[in-house]
């Protein structure tokens, strides 16, 4: 944001390939809303299918600011929000072997360069275990990460997130895998789309994942 406290800078998608970088305002806060000053944001594979194709259903209505994959300052905080509790940072990161970054929480740096693409989305699910949300929906992660990586995010949904329901869109290896209790297809049926459900299931797993 920049001395007008009023206005930001934000990129602003307009349809295929159409990006700019506009003067909007700045978001009005509700309960349990936290306004951040972005200092870095990184681009995932979702935001480039976005740009491509121009709209995203469900995430996404041109025109519209763009990005998700961000950190910053917290600039403000609305009635409802509630802190987070002493050395959950720290927690986060060592669940998902990112104790490394642990003294550079307060640096701001090209983190998109200096971390690897494994450690990146390693860093997005740390944030996810220290938010705990109901759901979590995942776009063909799991399948580019390394073994090591993946036997801790598996663990922490497993334990911390055993109560948070997982969908992830990704090829059929992935979505057999034991971690997942329930597959679904989609089968195209002209002209409409059905869901197909695929017996496979483990009692083992924690419910909700897909």
């Amino acid at each position: 944001m920049s001395p007008d406290t009023h206005r930001m800078s934000a990129a602003v998608l307009y349809g295929k390939e159409q990006l700019r970088i506009e003067r909007v305002s700045v978001p009005q806060l509700g309960p349990g809303d936290v306004l951040v000053r972005v200092r870095a944001a990184l681009t995932c594979g979702t935001d480039v299918k976005v740009f491509r194709r121009g709209y995203h259903a469900k995430m996404i209505v041109p025109p519209a600011v763009f990005g998700h994959e961000m950190a910053g300052i917290v600039e403000e905080v609305a009635p409802g929000v509630e802190s987070f509790e002493p050395g959950a940072f720290e927690h986060a990161l060592n669940r998902l072997g990112l104790e490394r970054l642990q003294p550079h929480m307060d640096q701001t740096q090209r983190w998109d360069r200096d971390l690897s693409q494994d450690e990146q989305i390693a860093l997005a699910f740390a944030r996810i275990l220290m938010h705990k949300p109901a759901w979590v929906l995942v776009d063909d992660t799991f399948g580019s990460l390394d073994d090591e990586t993946l036997e801790r995010v598996t663990d922490v949904f497993a334990q911390e997130l055993a109560q948070t329901g997982l969908i992830n869109i990704g090829r059929a290896a992935q979505s057999r895998d034991p971690f997942f209790s329930r597959v679904l297809h989609l089968v195209k049926a002209s002209p409409n789309l059905t869901l197909a459900h695929d017996a496979t299931s483990s009692s083992k797993e924690p419910a909700g994942h897909s």
